[in-house]
């Protein structure tokens, strides 16, 4: 009973933690890519 009550304590918050600074980063790192092709894009618009 009390590994189930410190499960719920400890691990889920720490987990409910790293979900969200994973789903943060993974958001940064999709528009860090999407700025960077169209960055990309705009050079390639420009060299044409």
């Amino acid at each position: 009973m009390r590994g189930i009550y410190l499960e719920k304590l400890v691990v889920k918050p720490i987990l409910e933690l790293f979900k969200k600074k994973s789903l943060e980063r993974t958001y940064v790192d999709l528009t860090r890519s999407a700025k960077r092709s169209k960055i990309m894009n705009s050079y390639q618009f420009c060299s044409e």
